[in-house]
């Protein structure tokens, strides 16, 4: 399969390879996350995972997608909802085991944050009404 540079990223467009790549080849490889042995088709050498991984973290990306249409269209009501917050951290934290270096750490700030925020009404209400010590 012919290579096609003006496709790739700036910075890889700047590396050497950039110059010397003609066209793609069959690779074997094992998955960085499962570390299972897989070849790569000259079609698939965009990816870094074996196709069960990919697909794993395509279907992550989707159930992140929709939670994120789900905020998007009832933000106010959810931001109390503790059950749908934690789901969603969950789903960008599983997304981190296959995708390391694209983390978002300002939604899970945000989410973790929500949380807490939502846990401090039941603390109080589970304490003593003076706020003082119990006997």
């Amino acid at each position: 399969m012919k290579a096609d540079p003006t496709q790739w990223s700036k910075q890889s467009q700047r590396s050497v390879a950039a110059g010397w790549t003609k066209e793609y080849t069959d690779i074997a490889y094992a998955c960085w996350r499962c570390r299972k042995q897989d070849v790569f088709s000259a079609e698939d050498q965009h990816r870094t995972l074996c196709g069960q991984c990919w697909q794993e973290a395509n279907d992550i990306r989707r159930s992140i997608e929709f939670s994120q249409r789900q905020w998007a269209s009832a933000k106010s009501a959810l931001r109390g909802d503790n059950v749908f917050l934690s789901g969603r951290l969950n789903l960008l934290v599983e997304l981190e085991a296959y995708m390391p270096y694209k983390t978002d750490s300002a939604k899970k700030n945000m989410l973790l944050k929500l949380i807490k925020q939502n846990a401090q009404p039941a603390l109080q209400a589970d304490g003593p009404a003076s706020g003082g010590p119990t006997a």
